[in-house]
């Protein structure tokens, strides 16, 4: 026997259509208000992340470790219990506090060391806050080439440049053998022939060459040295062989590479507080100096300071990456 269909006596309830309605026109209704006022009143919502016009940038920060061969990632695991948005706050924080900052970088050091070798981490000399920026382009165009700013540094200190410098200032340092650099760098050791203005040579057993120049600028002028080196075309990394007692911020010298000012070299009195000589460039931490030379032949290179600072010698490497963990003297 075929089966019957049951019947469905009546039709569907009046009521029942007239409450449906009138719960989505109240729900539609205390969207709309929600949505006018920026109220959040759950389960009712404006949802904020539709109420914009989609972007055309993007952005992150990135975290990088800095080693003699350049920089590398540096993961959450290498710097816990400090992860990286945690620890670019607090590098921010402790910008104005040189004590507490030293202490705070010296137990992270200590941290990374005490598992770098069974991990096989490279040496970590410093860390890097950089921010991403991507233009957003139809297809994805350029995504791979964000641009770069960097946010924020901090510099770990080589426990053997910090025993050098330590040396040095207690006189007990003895001279160490010179490096040579690679063909293709360029090394200038100052000497009295360089002095240009409030300058002077004098001898140390420790300057290449055994003599170094003091400059000693006035409260009137600053004082200054130049020399003409042979360049041909490339780009160029920039270190300065020098010693100063200056206060943080004045603990520099200006560089000019043919009458153009190409930027400051120093700034790394709040790190190593030691007298002695350093290899220094923009900063510790930050990336070096770079010169981009168009043309070769003959060029005049000056440097000057409004600050008292004794000078050995000047590098532009084409084959260093980050300046030198220690204060070796280099040669050609």
């Amino acid at each position: 026997m075929a089966a019957v269909a049951p019947e469905i006596d009546g039709e569907f309830p009046r009521w029942r259509l007239a409450v449906a309605v009138g719960a989505a026109l109240a729900f539609y209704a205390a969207t709309m208000l929600d949505v006018a006022t920026g109220r959040e009143d759950w389960p009712i919502s404006p949802y904020p992340m539709y109420s914009d016009m989609p972007g055309t940038t993007a952005s992150r920060f990135r975290i990088s470790g800095v080693s003699q061969e350049g920089e590398f990632t540096l993961d959450d695991a290498q710097t816990a219990p400090f992860h990286g948005p945690r620890l670019l706050v607090i590098s921010r924080k402790l910008e104005h506090h040189p004590e507490k900052r030293a202490q705070f970088m010296r137990k992270l050091a200590s941290r990374y060391d005490a598992r770098r070798v069974t991990e096989g981490w490279p040496e970590l000399h410093a860390i890097r806050f950089y921010r991403e920026h991507w233009d957003l382009r139809e297809y994805l165009k350029g995504n791979e080439r964000p641009e770069q700013t960097l946010v924020s540094t901090m510099y770990l200190p080589p426990s053997g440049l910090l025993e050098r410098l330590s040396a040095e200032a207690s006189g007990k340092a003895a001279p160490e053998a010179p490096l040579r650099v690679p063909a293709g760098d360029v090394v200038v050791d100052f000497g009295s022939g360089q002095c240009t203005a409030a300058c002077s040579s004098f001898a140390d057993e420790l300057a290449m060459g055994g003599s170094a120049l003091r400059l000693s600028p006035g409260s009137a002028r600053q004082a200054s040295a130049a020399a003409s080196l042979e360049l041909v075309p490339g780009r160029y990394l920039v270190f300065l062989r020098m010693r100063t007692t200056a206060d943080p911020g004045h603990d520099k010298l200006q560089l000019e590479l043919d009458g153009n000012r190409e930027g400051d070299l120093g700034n790394y009195r709040e790190d190593l507080t030691d007298p002695g000589w350093v290899w220094a460039s923009v900063s510790p931490a930050n990336p070096p100096l770079v010169l981009e030379v168009k043309q070769a032949g003959t060029h005049a290179l000056r440097l000057s300071s409004a600050a008292a600072a004794d000078v050995d010698e000047i590098w532009l490497s084409r084959s260093a990456h980050e300046v030198p963990s220690e204060n070796r003297v280099r040669e050609p």
